[in-house]
């Protein structure tokens, strides 16, 4: 009979060896020992939770707390092997590999240090840092859930424009506590936005440090590896174009491309190949439901001259939420017009108030039935009709209530 040990697939429930109810095997890890002790035996290594050109992360168990971590290893794939357990910096050109493999590693743990003071729901937590094994290990906050690009694949490639404002305004919002900081994340894509099981978007695996190995050393990142996310994503600074540095209009554009692909399901042409000419499609060219103003707002996000974007993220923020309101108004104003429509059906009296048919009740109407009349109780309904304009979610009762009276009289 099987021995029955903590699963290192899930570290949820005891299972055999051989598989858990999870689906895990423990044949299916790689590169690491699954069950590797590391930190004076406090943490232990479970399965691989995803891999990039600079390293490996893990799901971790922290044998103190007993609670699952997620445990971010520095592994250069291209220029680093294990050996005998440990991490060799050093291939084929030693001295070359190996002074790149530590100046990666001290970018690692430069980049590591400084989230330690970054404390943020919508940004994964960095709890320990510490070097080992020939290389630096930082573990963080493990969080249940899947990725943006996980969701995109299961939901028809894209998401509603509401939906993906929803999810990206609490990044967004994160992302000003990293600047505070004085940190880029430097890599934001579908991949790196996690959503997990509780509704919290969060913001992991920050990037800047790669992007500084890569200047550093140019073979580290290779065409040929799988960058799934490569330009579409990044803009011209962090790719080696032009003079400008990066700063927080980095991530915008990161994050505005991220949008533009959740709700048009087109990844948005590389910012290299738009210097000359730019090729970026509108997003309401794209997908009809999308509004002008969200539209607009990815655009300038999307901007291939760093000084033509959103300069800070609360000007990016002020953007997509006063799109979001405006696709509120829209929705409770086609709501009144379709019951517009049936009351005026049911007394048999003509509709010239309609704009585009009974989809849309048009502000102009409401202002031409002020006009009409200027008893105090229109000033009334003309007083709720504006509160409930400033709502995200208007009250059409209101605008019902405001249609049976203009009707009696």
């Amino acid at each position: 009979m099987s021995k029955k040990v903590l699963c290192l697939g899930c570290f949820k429930r005891e299972a055999t060896e051989e598989q858990c109810a999870c689906g895990f095997r423990s044949h299916s890890t790689r590169l690491f020992a699954l069950g590797t002790k590391l930190f004076n035996g406090r943490y232990k290594i479970g399965r691989e939770l995803s891999h990039d050109e600079c390293g490996i992360t893990y799901l971790g168990f922290d044998e103190d707390l007993r609670i699952p971590v997620a445990i971010r290893e520095y592994f250069p794939m291209e220029i680093a092997h294990r050996n005998q357990d440990s991490v060799v910096g050093t291939t084929v050109n030693s001295k070359v590999h190996q002074k790149a493999f530590e100046y990666g590693l001290n970018q690692f743990l430069k980049e590591a240090r400084g989230l330690t003071n970054v404390d943020h729901l919508n940004v994964c937590k960095v709890l320990e840092i510490f070097k080992e094994k020939g290389t630096a290990y930082f573990v963080t906050e493990f969080n249940e859930g899947i990725s943006l690009d996980e969701y995109l694949e299961t939901h028809n490639k894209k998401i509603t424009e509401r939906f993906a404002i929803n999810i990206m305004l609490p990044i967004l919002d994160g992302l000003k506590t990293v600047h505070k900081s004085g940190f880029l994340h430097g890599e934001i894509n579908p991949k790196n936005v996690f959503l997990t099981t509780k509704g919290r978007p969060v913001l992991v695996n920050f990037g800047m440090a790669k992007h500084a190995i890569a200047k550093q050393y140019e073979r580290l990142i290779d065409d040929n590896l799988p960058l799934h996310y490569g330009p579409s994503f990044l803009p011209t600074e962090v790719l080696g174009y032009g003079w400008h540095q990066p700063g927080p209009w980095t991530d915008i554009y990161s994050c505005g491309a991220t949008l533009y692909f959740a709700v048009t399901g087109e990844k948005p042409p590389g910012a290299p190949d738009r210097q000359e000419k730019d090729t970026l499609v509108a997003p309401e060219k794209l997908e009809p439901s999308i509004s002008p103003e969200f539209s607009k707002a990815l655009t300038c996000a999307l901007s291939v001259r760093p000084e033509d974007r959103f300069q800070r993220i609360k000007e990016f923020q002020e953007a997509l939420i006063e799109a979001r309101n405006r696709d509120s108004y829209q929705r409770a104003f086609s709501d009144a017009a379709k019951d517009f429509a049936a009351l005026v059906e049911d007394i048999h009296i003509e509709a010239p108030l309609l704009d585009n048919g009974p989809s849309f009740l048009d502000l102009a109407a409401i202002e031409l039935l002020w006009a009409m009349d200027a008893q105090p109780i229109t000033k009334r309904f003309r007083q709720a009709l504006t509160e409930q304009l400033h709502k995200p979610f208007p009250d059409k009762k209101i605008f019902i209530e405001f249609i049976h009276y203009w009707i009696k009289k």
